[in-house]
């Protein structure tokens, strides 16, 4: 909902980034999937770029188990486009498990800032029913 939200308040395209269908059978095709997804992101700038649940697409990276090579080539190629990128896209992220997130991510110039939202408490919900 903040993708949303935010994406609405500037007036600009949200875009949802989806890691899963990124991976390809073929040996590079999940690289130039990525590759062409941001380029795409890039060409509507000024956009919002939300990806859901990154702490699965990317599970792995930065332990000694668990990540493949190509979600490791993929992490490393989209920290270098959230480094580098010269357009105006807004990237956001969800996450359920902050603690499973790479260091790397929260470097200032990617992730800036972590906003913790939590279920709504009694009095809150009672407000909306």
């Amino acid at each position: 909902m903040t993708a949303k939200a935010t994406a609405r308040l500037f007036d600009i395209p949200l875009l949802r980034l989806d890691v899963g269908r990124l991976l390809g059978k073929y040996v590079g095709e999940s690289e130039a999937n990525l590759r062409d997804a941001l380029k795409l992101a890039e060409t509507i700038s000024p956009c919002v770029l939300w990806i859901d649940e990154i702490e699965k697409a990317f599970a792995g990276v930065g332990q000694n188990i668990g990540a493949s090579d190509i979600t490791t080539r993929l992490f490393g190629q989209f920290l270098t486009w959230m480094q580098e990128k010269e357009n105006t896209v807004f990237t956001i992220a969800t996450a359920n498990d902050i603690s499973s997130i790479p260091a790397e991510f929260l470097r200032k110039g990617r992730f800036d800032e972590i906003f913790f939202v939590d279920l709504p408490n009694e009095n809150e919900r009672k407000k909306y029913i």
